[in-house]
């Protein structure tokens, strides 16, 4: 992964990758690229408390609750 990380960086331009596996291994990733790398598990799931602590939920319209479970 360090070597195509390493391309992207270089002869790409990237500004951050996206990477997977331990965080041991993102972490030596990102030291020796000196770029951010992005671990997607971690990523994923402060993206999900975010919208917990926001409040923010599926739209009522195009997902409503199944009829079985409305209240009447």
């Amino acid at each position: 992964m360090l070597v195509e990380a390493r391309k992207a960086v270089e002869e790409d331009g990237a500004d951050a990758i996206i990477g997977y596996g331990a965080i041991e291994g993102l972490r030596y990733l990102q030291e020796q690229l000196g770029v951010p790398v992005i671990s997607p598990v971690q990523a994923s799931v402060m993206m999900a408390e975010s919208l917990v602590r926001l409040n923010i939920t599926q739209s009522k319209r195009a997902y409503p609750k199944p009829p079985e479970l409305q209240p009447g």
